[in-house]
């Protein structure tokens, strides 16, 4: 049964598409206008590290190296092997948390559909 306020199934979730693609415009608009200035772009950066409630999203080097119980050299082979993706912050190289679980769990990090999937390590 459909109610008269809410109109049918596929209206519904036509009106919830239509609302998420106003919202992410907007969001997109006011990001990169706060982007534009360098003092705001560096508080952006820095809160977007630190608001995760589980820790910050990127990890720095020695961070990963700590977490991978490894050398810095050995993080900076599976970074310069793309193995592990990089984000740039000025001098600083960053890797995304989620990206190194990934790795100690031995599956792959898709950024682009925010999931990851199983391959086969190579031996």
């Amino acid at each position: 049964m459909v109610r008269e306020d809410i109109g049918t199934p596929s209206a519904l979730a036509q009106a919830f598409v239509d609302q998420v693609a106003r919202d992410a415009h907007a969001l997109l608009t006011l990001a990169r206008a706060l982007a534009a200035n360098p003092a705001t772009r560096q508080l952006l950066a820095l809160a977007v590290h630190e608001a995760s409630p589980a820790g910050p999203d990127l990890m720095t080097v020695p961070e990963v190296a700590t977490m991978l119980r490894c050398r810095r050299q050995r993080v900076d082979d599976l970074l310069s092997d793309g193995r592990l993706p990089r984000v740039k912050e000025g001098r600083r190289t960053l890797v995304p948390r989620s990206a190194v679980e990934a790795h100690l769990a031995g599956v792959r990090w898709r950024p682009d559909v925010g999931r990851i999937t199983t391959v086969a390590r190579p031996r």
